[in-house]
């Protein structure tokens, strides 16, 4: 199988599934994704280290400035989920760790506390798993989460996910330090 050249893909910036719209994360999303973040802080927190801290105002705007570029280099494809007549965010779905040479890629996501526990996350894990086989030619996609993120394992099982293993002593408790373990999950496109 020839390796893919990344910058030939002519690639969406716009999702739909049957609820959702699934946009990339482009300059002027900033502060819409700092509203998100700070909304959800402390529901997000207990999985996501970055939200122990998040960013300001300013440092949002510069990262969705940034997040756009790498779309544009193919090195991150980090997308942002709406209702669809909304502009208001309700959750964030990216890929990262690509290797083109395989092509593989990690998926990460969340979402805002207000949205929880109505199917929205697993309705864009699978729509981004259609997109990256689809569109992106990967063979092999994963998601890791602590092991004691429940929700997170839930999405990766409902959207087809197979449970690989447990990496254990892999990460540290965002909020104890403590050490834990890394459930990894992943699908394949011959799945």
């Amino acid at each position: 199988m020839p390796q893919l050249d990344p910058t030939q893909l002519d690639l969406q910036e716009e999702l739909t599934s049957e609820r959702l719209r699934l946009r990339t994360v482009k300059p002027g999303d900033g502060l819409r994704l700092h509203t998100a973040v700070h909304t959800s802080q402390k529901h997000l927190m207990r999985w996501m280290p970055w939200a122990v801290k998040p960013m300001n105002k300013e440092s949002y705007v510069l990262y969705a400035e940034q997040q756009y570029s790498k779309f544009q280099k193919r090195e991150e494809f980090q997308f942002l989920l709406y209702l669809p007549q909304s502009e208001t965010v309700i959750g964030s779905i990216g890929f990262h760790h690509i290797r083109w040479e395989i092509p593989k890629l990690e998926m990460g996501y969340w979402l805002h506390k207000d949205f929880g526990g109505q199917g929205y996350m697993t309705e864009a894990v699978e729509r981004m798993s259609i997109w990256a086989f689809e569109a992106l030619g990967m063979v092999r996609l994963a998601i890791e989460c602590d092991v004691l993120n429940e929700k997170s394992a839930a999405v990766a099982r409902r959207a087809g996910y197979t449970q690989e293993g447990i990496l254990r002593h892999n990460r540290r408790d965002i909020l104890t330090n403590e050490l834990s373990d890394t459930l990894v999950f992943s699908r394949l496109a011959s799945d």
